[in-house]
């Protein structure tokens, strides 16, 4: 008899479940509002019979929209009204914070820059401070991205900050105020060159600009770059677009106008193949450009690179580009809601589509990632990324390395040897745990010391303008 209420009780539960099932999965949905009426059913159910944490329409519809851009590709978001905000910021280039540029090393968070006039400056943090505790929590496990989210915060409030300065443990309290992104950094490129590469003639009519990102202050920012081309009689233009994210479409646009030849600077194709174009109308003969990028090059700094390559006003100088070629357009809902979609590809001014290709450079330098994870040794006729990166590093620091193959050979290990032999290691050309390390260490010594890239597209601006007199 047990077993029999046991089954009947099962049955029931089952019966419950398939009808369950069936009210809300009876029929395809083969139309919008269907799906629509689907969702409200959902949410009216969880509302009405969910026994967990309470949660809020807003909570619900926020999970609801979320979980439909999951769906389209990884460009395409939902925004919560704090994203949506963190959002705003970036690409205004307005928030409010302390005034500061940083780096992520493997080892340490490093101050790159202080801005003039901002919390930072007067409560004198200074270029190569270690950032070490945020409001008394270390920092040692967590990303860039989250250390400055726990800095950046609403004007008028206060951030602790933890600093090492050589030997020394600096505590510092600063209050948070409107702080506006300059994107660009203007310098005579002679401050960016060793010193026995700034007596040529014609290093003081060249100008460095760094453009880190195209946010909305960028073509306000271009016009000092076009005052200190007429004051300064600049014949040449290094600009350095490495690790710029992209930006806004219409700002990007609006440098180009002002340095690109006549013709086409962007194309963009929509859904049902409409193309538009961004045109520039510049009649006058550029001077000499070289454009420094890299793989973290994106968006709309590869629509800048790419229009200034195309139109032969700009010879491309590192590494290849990140390959983001598509548009994405921002929309509000009716209920005051947020999203960012994909809209259109854009091809380069001569038609050229780079998504996930990105852009080669004219000139190749690269400049190699560090060895991230450590967890596997490497020996001869090994095969592989990880030997690639290896011979990369190797290259990097000047050891005779011809080839990028993934093969782990005898000239690869005769030159791990001399490595091995320079730094002190056990010279058996295993790339040991130990070599690994010691190899990261030297590759990041070097790119703090020398900046290869930036040597190579002075030296390629040099010989052209100096072609040009």
């Amino acid at each position: 008899m047990k077993k029999l209420k046991s089954w009947v009780c099962l049955s029931w539960i089952t019966i419950f479940i398939l009808i369950f099932s069936s009210s809300l999965y009876g029929a395809p949905l083969l139309t919008t509002e269907k799906a629509s009426m689907t969702i409200q059913e959902v949410m009216e159910l969880i509302q009405n019979s969910y026994v967990g944490e309470e949660v809020s329409i807003q909570q619900l519809l926020d999970g609801a929209l979320k979980g439909i851009f999951n769906t389209l590709d990884e460009y395409s978001t939902y925004y919560t009204e704090k994203e949506y905000e963190e959002f705003i910021e970036n690409i205004t280039g307005e928030f409010g914070g302390i005034g500061v540029e940083m780096r992520k090393y493997p080892d340490h968070l490093e101050v790159l820059q202080v801005f003039s006039n901002t919390p930072a400056e007067k409560a004198g943090i200074q270029v190569g401070d270690h950032i070490e505790e945020v409001n008394g929590i270390s920092i040692k496990d967590w990303d860039l991205e989250r250390v400055v989210n726990e800095i950046k915060g609403p004007i008028d409030t206060e951030v602790i900050l933890t600093l090492r300065r050589g030997n020394q443990h600096i505590k510092v309290t600063l209050t948070r105020a409107a702080i506006q992104i300059n994107p660009i950094t203007i310098l005579p490129l002679s401050e960016r060159l060793p010193k026995n590469k700034q007596s040529n003639d014609v290093v003081p009519f060249l100008l460095y600009v760094k453009i880190s990102q195209f946010n909305g202050q960028t073509i306000d920012a271009f016009e000092e770059v076009q005052k200190q081309i007429e004051e300064r009689k600049i014949k040449g233009i290094l600009f350095d677009v490495r690790d710029n994210p992209g930006g806004a479409l219409d700002q990007v646009v609006a440098v180009c106008e002002k340095i690109v030849p006549k013709g086409p600077i962007v194309h963009m194709v929509a859904k049902d193949g409409t193309k538009s174009t961004a045109y520039s109308y510049l009649s006058e003969d550029p001077m000499p450009m070289v454009v420094l990028v890299n793989g973290s090059s994106a968006s709309a700094a590869e629509i800048f690179a790419s229009a200034l390559q195309d139109s032969d006003a700009g010879i491309l100088v590192g590494q290849n580009t990140f390959g983001k070629g598509i548009v994405q357009r921002l929309y509000s809902t009716s209920y005051g809601g947020h999203f960012k979609m994909t809209t259109e590809e854009y091809l380069t001014r001569n038609g050229r589509h780079i998504h996930k290709k990105g852009l080669q450079p004219d000139v190749e330098v690269i400049i190699p990632d560090i060895i991230h994870p450590i967890t596997v040794k490497w020996d001869l006729g090994h095969e592989g990324k990880e030997v690639v990166q290896v011979k990369e590093m190797l290259q990097f620091l000047g050891y005779s390395i011809s080839d990028r193959t993934d093969q782990y050979d005898e000239v690869t290990k005769k030159e791990v040897i001399k490595f091995q032999q320079q730094y002190g290691l056990y010279p058996y050309g295993v790339i040991d745990f130990t070599t690994q390390k010691m190899l990261n260490q030297a590759v990041i010594k070097k790119i703090q010391l020398e900046d290869i890239q930036l040597q190579k597209g002075y030296e390629v601006l040099r010989d052209w303008v100096q072609e040009g007199k």
